[in-house]
């Protein structure tokens, strides 16, 4: 899921169109193949609607350049699910935007991402977010993990140690 989230869909054609090419991603493409069927625009209005996510089932016809940077976020994660990624790497998807939407957005994330159990590495600078929404926490600092937080070990740790780990000077080691 990139960062850029206009990048891995097409502005120009709606939320549905997008959605029903990435469905495709085992076919042969072709502009000239039957547009969108009923059946498919059933699916993806159902699957969007129990996402609940700023009424998306209710923009199947918009064209993407015209959805919200949340919404555009979840198209991508959408597209990354059906085209059945085994991994998911997310960077900051939610910088930028009105708290209200950043946690609407990392809701669904989590939601999609633990329904269909996709391993998903995020980069967040949000600690506390990492650690309510995470399995798994890896602190990095130069590169190299300071600091660890299982399953576990979550409700013990303090933030106070999280921040500290950003002091941490992690030792460089010289090739041979």
């Amino acid at each position: 899921v990139f960062y850029d989230e206009t990048i891995g869909s097409a502005g120009n054609l709606t939320l549905l169109e997008n959605l029903a090419i990435a469905s495709m991603h085992h076919q042969s493409k072709s502009i000239l193949a039957p547009a969108v069927e009923e059946e498919m625009r059933e699916v993806f209005f159902q699957q969007l609607k129990e996402l609940n996510f700023m009424g998306m089932e209710d923009l199947l016809d918009e064209k993407v350049c015209n959805l919200s940077k949340p919404q555009r976020h979840v198209l991508a994660l959408l597209i990354a699910v059906i085209k059945e990624a085994k991994l998911i790497l997310i960077d900051e998807h939610s910088t930028g935007l009105d708290k209200e939407s950043a946690d609407a957005l990392q809701e669904v994330t989590d939601k999609i991402i633990r329904s269909k159990k996709i391993t998903t590495i995020m980069a967040v600078s949000d600690p506390k977010f990492a650690i309510e929404a995470s399995d798994r926490v890896l602190v990095l600092n130069h590169g190299q993990i300071v600091l660890q937080i299982d399953t576990k070990n979550k409700s013990k740790i303090k933030m106070e140690e999280i921040y500290d780990s950003f002091n941490i000077i992690p030792t460089v080691k010289e090739a041979k």
